[in-house]
């Protein structure tokens, strides 16, 4: 049943962006003698963003099966977290520069034991759903601060939300919302998220309202000592 739920979700999800690549490509086609050059880039423009797309979708389900088959390396190090975050905003940024995104860090007096690259993994698949499934002319916040012996990073948009019966399966591997269907994805970026926070002792958690928008929070210890998974090595 998992292989057949997989393999319509990867076909639908496949398919909506090659539609998108052989439409424009047969346009230019049609029009081969008499397009104008800012027609050709546009249409070039949007076909790469359709690949763009669909090797997004490819790579997240390749690396969902990496997590299962062969757990991620870990190097955990102190990190100063307002760091990490500020490298991820200024890249989303300059892929969305349309796109408000608003950073606010809290003064953190020590770094963090992290490993920053699957930080980053985690935090850029949240802010990529949280631009995804909210209007452009909407604001989407990343917040950072302390909470007793945890540090919060909270990132939040005022998007399509989630449905209330489905907020228990999202973050279940290949699970996409109802409502989010129309939208290419794979199902698995909440999924990699969790598996993240659970590796760096933390938790993820979700608090969506329909229509209204989504805030997910992730808890990371201050300095509590870490616990890994079987297979994951410092």
């Amino acid at each position: 049943t998992q292989q057949r739920n997989f393999i319509t979700m990867a076909s639908h999800e496949i398919r909506t962006p090659l539609t998108g690549i052989d439409g424009h490509a047969r346009r230019l086609e049609r029009q081969a003698d008499h397009v104008a050059p800012a027609e050709i880039a546009e249409r070039a423009g949007r076909i790469r963003a359709a690949v763009r797309r669909l090797t997004q979708v490819v790579e997240s389900v390749t690396r969902a099966a990496q997590w299962d088959q062969d757990p991620a390396e870990v190097h955990l190090r102190p990190h100063a977290l307002p760091s990490v975050l500020a490298d991820i905003v200024q890249r989303a940024r300059e892929e969305n520069p349309q796109r408000a995104i608003l950073l606010t860090c809290a003064p953190f007096p020590q770094p963090l034991r992290l490993d920053p690259a699957l930080l980053d993994q985690a935090v850029t698949n949240l802010l990529g759903n949280a631009l995804k499934y909210s209007d452009p002319s909407t604001t989407v916040s990343i917040t950072a601060r302390m909470d007793g012996d945890w540090a919060l990073v909270e990132v939040e948009d005022q998007g399509i939300g989630i449905p209330e019966a489905e907020r228990e399966q999202i973050r279940t591997r290949f699970f996409r919302a109802s409502n989010a269907r129309a939208t290419v994805g794979s199902g698995v970026g909440l999924y990699i998220v969790d598996q993240i926070m659970a590796i760096h002792g933390g938790t993820m958690s979700i608090d969506s309202r329909l229509n209204e928008g989504t805030r997910v929070t992730l808890r990371l210890p201050l300095s509590s000592p870490i616990s890994l998974p079987e297979g994951a090595s410092l």
